[in-house]
C-alpha cells in the first residue's frame, strides 16, 4: 500500500487572493463580495447551485473574463 503524509499549514504567501470580488452581467449580479485565499499546498473545491457563480469565479481568476 501507499504512504500518507500530513500536509503542514504554512504561512507562505497566498497563490490566489481574491477580495471583494464582484461580477455583473448587464445589471444582474453573478457574484458579490467574494473573499478567498489559497496558499501553497491547500486544495479547495467550489460547490453550489447551478448559476451560483462558480465557473465565473474560476474564469475570472484564470483571466478569461473581466471582473467589476
Amino acid at each position: 500500500m501507499g504512504e500518507t503524509e500530513v500536509v503542514k499549514k504554512t504561512d507562505a504567501n497566498p497563490v490566489v487572493r481574491v477580495k471583494g470580488f464582484k461580477k455583473y452581467y448587464r445589471k444582474h449580479p453573478a457574484l458579490r463580495g467574494v473573499d478567498l485565499e489559497i496558499r501553497p499546498g491547500e486544495i479547495y473545491g467550489l460547490i453550489g447551485p447551478d448559476g451560483g457563480g462558480k465557473s465565473t469565479l474560476m474564469k475570472a481568476i484564470a483571466g478569461v473574463v473581466t471582473f467589476d
